[in-house]
């Protein structure tokens, strides 16, 4: 058996900590909670014989779109047959594998016994729990719907990270592509190319090269002289615009070119449009007031060039206009949408216009990653080769020279 230390809440909200002996850490954590209380922390303990690493790192783990997924699925069909919702949420707590998740969701507990609501519970974990997420499970509460709130928050989720899937698949193929490219090139750079460039200058022996060639020679003595500071000065490079996409400055500054990149301009455009349409009709839906819907579907929406779009939308409301006045000035935001919207405020149907423009953006970002893909393929075949036969060119055409000059 196994020994686990743990932290619980009593029945009587005291904080209580020791030790249980148990097969696994499922048993452990179903034992504590039908005889202690909730369940705050529950870590197994290393042998005594050796060195045991206890450092909590839960917190790296996170909670991923699939667990949320799972949870919302499920949390709607225990509800569904009438279990109570405390002990729905223990159900779960002890059905998932992820530590950090089953703290939250812990906490949550505890929270619910001591008089809060799920949404409020929730509120506390934004980490975990999207902004919309908390929106719509507070709305399912208020309506009585609370099961119908969570399947539908369980498949937006599956929805979305699909439709991220595709929009990183597009991208993904061309980055790909030119990593190895580029490390192929290394390669040649590095190995390949100083004996070609030495059987080049016996051949040659002073005589005037095409400019290629010269810079093709240039570089292999540049590199040839520097062989461990430029892999070293690409790596930093690599590390520099890692870390500057990483601060808010880099954030914008790639959340802004996404709306200028060729090719993909016009997918990203579409992937958000879809989002916030998808996230507003949902909230609209479940009885949000148009203000909050917005706010909400502008901080998740996921481009900050987008958020301001949004923000500059609420202020016209708040002045007595409508969203689609500041859409339909934007080049950032579809014409074809914005109309749309514009249609819905007039007729009264917003919501239902909103889920139309998401479901056929969703359509038009899917067609868009098969077009981007079937393109950029032949594209990056042609650059691929230009690159090689200019290379060859370069490199093989003054030795062809030389040798058809000896006779050969």
């Amino acid at each position: 058996m196994a020994k686990f230390t743990y932290k619980i809440k009593t029945n009587e909200g005291k904080t209580k900590e020791g030790e249980i002996e148990a097969f696994s850490k499922d048993l452990a954590l179903d034992t504590l909670q039908k005889q202690e209380g909730t369940v705050i922390s529950l870590t197994k303990r290393g042998d005594d014989s050796g060195f045991s690493f206890n450092m909590n790192l839960d917190f790296l783990r996170g909670v991923s779109d699939k667990d949320l997924v799972v949870f919302s699925r499920l949390m709607s069909v225990l509800l569904n047959v009438q279990m109570p919702l405390i002990e729905a949420l223990s159900v779960l707590q002890r059905q998932t594998d992820n530590p950090y998740f089953q703290k939250v969701i812990g906490q949550i507990v505890e929270d619910i016994r001591q008089g809060s609501l799920l949404s409020e519970a929730m509120q506390k974990h934004t980490d975990v729990f999207p902004r919309l997420y908390i929106a719509i499970v507070k709305s399912g509460e208020a309506s009585g719907t609370l099961e119908e709130s969570l399947t539908y928050m369980a498949e937006y989720l599956e929805e979305q990270n699909d439709l991220n899937q595709k929009v990183k698949s597009a991208m993904t193929y061309p980055a790909v592509v030119v990593a190895v490219f580029i490390l192929i090139a290394l390669g040649i750079a590095f190995f390949i190319l100083p004996q070609l460039v030495s059987v080049l200058r016996d051949l040659t022996d002073g005589e005037e090269l095409p400019l290629a060639t010269r810079v093709i020679i240039a570089i292999s003595d540049f590199l040839q002289a520097y062989k461990w500071q430029v892999p070293l000065a690409m790596l930093g490079v690599v590390g520099g615009f890692v870390y500057f996409f990483r601060t808010e400055v880099g954030k914008r500054t790639w959340d802004v070119w996404q709306f200028r990149i060729p090719l993909l301009s016009d997918m990203f455009r579409k992937t958000y449009t879809a989002r916030f349409s998808q996230n507003m009709a949902s909230m609209l839906d479940g009885g949000i007031p148009l203000l909050t819907a917005m706010s909400i579907s502008g901080n998740v929406v996921g481009n900050s060039v987008f958020r301001q779009l949004i923000e500059d939308a609420i202020e016209k409301v708040k002045s007595g206009g409508s969203m689609s006045e500041v859409f339909l000035e934007s080049d950032n935001f579809p014409s074809l949408a914005a109309q749309m919207i514009k249609v819905g405020e007039e007729s009264g149907n917003t919501a239902q216009v909103l889920e139309t423009i998401a479901r056929f953006y969703k359509k038009e970002v899917e067609n868009t990653v098969e077009r981007l893909t079937t393109l950029i393929e032949p594209i990056m075949i042609i650059i691929i080769g230009i690159g090689v036969a200019g290379f060859i060119g370069a490199v093989f055409m003054p030795i062809y020279d030389v040798v058809g000059n000896l006779g050969y």
